[in-house]
């Protein structure tokens, strides 16, 4: 028998076991019927041998065929989270008779109605198989609904068991009828995770639920006329933002369209969205058009322009000599003529040294040797001497930054010659030397073992700062230096969160003491002489 039928032959047997065993569980949950007990008791035993036998198929299959195409290695995946799913309902319904044997009288556990639970779980099984094998993305989404249908059912009947554990002396019998229903609560949970996996089988992606639904409605934006399951979706990895992030392309009324999708916390999406009707306002073309938007209590989503072209950072590590050199003009160029612009006379004072103590916490989690066993600050206790230092200095003016400098959110189109922005949601009016630490030092921890490539970064940092050095000169920005120091501080010490590499981030950090050092040196009258050396944001080359 061919492996993919002998596993949707093993994976129908399964479904039906857990739903006999659910059923069963409802009827011992009725009255003390012995049987259904007992009936219980032995399906979880052909069920796990089931799972078992899924699993082994499944890893078979995965290692056995080297030539299997991505959509059979997705498909086979999601069989293999759904079993396990499968399984735990089936754990649930044996904890859930188990725990009638508990109840001394049935009057609390006879009060709450259990069956519309059990037949909202049941209605759910009964469409696995088909929403699987036929890979029916509105059966899926139907089984993650009876998550949310659970949590309704089971919220109500929760609040009247903890009112009545006020004043009932029978509290042993309200506590584990609690737990009977909490039992089929948590079904709706691996119901939920079923769902989810169905929809990865058919996408091959990894979407929650929420993310699906903005997905959809980001479709019907778009005019995109192609059934959901026959969209290109790419994701996109490398983003840390916690903002779900993939590339559309499909057919819509305005023929080939190609658009990117982005998911995550409201509030973040909001401020993102509010940002790109201000880069509007200022350029027009430097950030992506917003095609889409929607908004849900916790999530948000938008469906943007997709813009052509490299990062800054493929720029740098791929691009010809001619290519990198106009792509770091154009770009200076743009960001130096955005300064001027948006420029407000206001003093401000900068946070860099809070900015760096408030991240702290996840850097000494990835490096956790960074803190002294016998003092409390550790080997960052210097930089702590910093806080009065920054206090008393001040940036003559702020700007409109892009908040996020990094050079894989800036893209350069060679065939318009043209900068454009993305990821923007931390813009604000701030000191400019807040994007120009977060630039140097994200080309700084490119890791590249080729001496061109990094020979190309360091010329890249080196003409970069000389350039806004001199638009530091031209506006009379007499304690730049002061504050780049700082805002380098800030970047080396943070980045080390993202670095699991040791040396490197102890490099880092060493750059960061060095730079403290050097700081805490100069009287603060003397601070507008400090001279920050270019060796602070160049590596070797060997």
């Amino acid at each position: 028998m061919h492996a993919l039928e002998e596993i949707e032959r093993q994976f129908q047997f399964m479904v039906v076991e857990v739903a006999q065993q659910l059923e069963d569980a409802a009827l011992a949950l009725e009255s003390d019927d012995v049987g259904a007990m007992a009936r219980v008791d032995a399906r979880d035993d052909r069920v796990d041998n089931l799972k078992s036998m899924i699993e082994n198929a499944c890893f078979s299959r995965l290692l056995g065929q080297s030539l299997l195409e991505q959509k059979e290695l997705d498909f086979t995946r999601a069989v293999n989270i759904i079993a396990n799913n499968l399984e735990r309902i089936s754990d649930y319904s044996v904890r859930i008779v188990q725990r009638t044997t508990f109840v001394g009288s049935r009057v609390h556990l006879g009060r709450y109605e259990h069956r519309p639970l059990f037949n909202e779980v049941r209605e759910a099984l009964d469409v696995v198989v088909q929403a699987l094998f036929e890979q029916d993305l509105s059966l899926a989404s139907k089984i993650c609904n009876s998550e949310s249908v659970l949590d309704g059912l089971y919220k109500a009947i929760y609040a009247d068991i903890v009112e009545r554990l006020k004043s009932s002396p029978q509290t042993s019998d309200l506590v584990t009828t609690l737990f009977i229903f909490r039992y089929l609560e948590r079904m709706g949970d691996a119901l939920l995770n079923i769902g989810e996996a169905i929809i990865f089988s058919v996408l091959g992606e990894k979407l929650k639920i929420d993310q699906y639904r903005a997905l959809q409605r980001s479709l019907d934006d778009l005019g995109l006329e192609l059934p959901l399951h026959e969209i290109a979706f790419e994701g996109i990895w490398g983003t840390r933002s916690g903002c779900r992030i993939g590339k559309l392309s499909g057919k819509s009324r305005r023929g080939a369209t190609v658009a990117i999708f982005k998911e995550g916390k409201h509030a973040k999406i909001l401020q993102e969205r509010r940002n790109l009707e201000i880069w509007k306002r200022i350029r027009p073309k430097l950030t992506p058009r917003v095609l889409g938007f929607h908004e849900d209590t916790e999530n948000a989503s938008l469906s943007l322009e997709f813009l052509e072209g490299l990062t800054i950072q493929e720029v740098l590590a791929r691009g010809d000599t001619n290519i990198c050199e106009r792509a770091l003009e154009k770009l200076i160029e743009t960001m130096v003529s955005i300064w001027t612009c948006t420029m407000k006379k206001e003093a401000t004072r900068t946070t860099y040294i809070e900015q760096l103590f408030s991240r702290l916490d996840d850097v000494l989690a990835v490096h956790p040797d960074l803190k002294g066993s016998n003092d409390e600050g550790g080997m960052l206790e210097p930089i702590e001497l910093l806080r009065e230092l920054e206090s008393g200095l001040l940036a003559p003016f702020t700007v409109f930054a892009h908040g996020d400098f990094n050079t894989n959110n800036i893209l350069y189109d060679a065939r318009s010659d043209e900068i454009r922005y993305i990821d923007v949601h931390r813009s604000r009016d701030e000191d400019y030397v807040q994007d120009v630490s977060v630039f140097l030092v994200s080309n700084l921890r490119v890791p590249s073992s080729s001496r061109r490539v990094r020979r190309r970064l360091n010329e890249a940092n080196s003409r970069f700062l000389g350039a806004v050095r001199g638009f530091a000169r031209e506006h009379q920005d007499g304690c730049f230096d002061a504050r780049l120091s700082l805002g380098l501080i800030r970047s080396f010490v943070t980045s080390a969160r993202f670095e699991l590499d040791t040396d490197f981030a102890e490099e880092m950090i060493s750059r960061a003491l060095e730079i403290t050092s050097r700081l805490l040196r100069h009287p603060p009258a003397t601070l507008q002489e400090l001279y920050l050396d270019e060796d602070m944001v160049t590596r070797s080359e060997s």
